[in-house]
């Protein structure tokens, strides 16, 4: 079996962006390292298809884990 090679890792353009892995996206807000999440997926294609719609965009703020993220530093 191939070994995994994160695919967002020179792609991402979304702030937030911290890592992934082959079914999970690790999020982590640039203002408090402490506060991350990771969003865990079914398979390879639906993260892939997540990152291209939110993690690859610029402006992803719109993301579900951005808006948490901003959410916690807020509140």
């Amino acid at each position: 079996m191939p070994r995994f090679r994160p695919y967002g890792q020179t792609r991402a353009v979304c702030g937030y962006y911290l890592r992934d892995s082959r079914l999970c996206i690790s999020c982590v807000s640039a203002e408090e390292s402490s506060q991350a999440t990771m969003l865990r997926f079914g398979s390879e294609g639906a993260k892939r298809r997540y990152m291209e719609r939110h993690c690859f965009c610029r402006g992803s703020g719109a993301c579900a884990q951005a808006q948490l993220l901003r959410g916690r530093l807020a509140g």
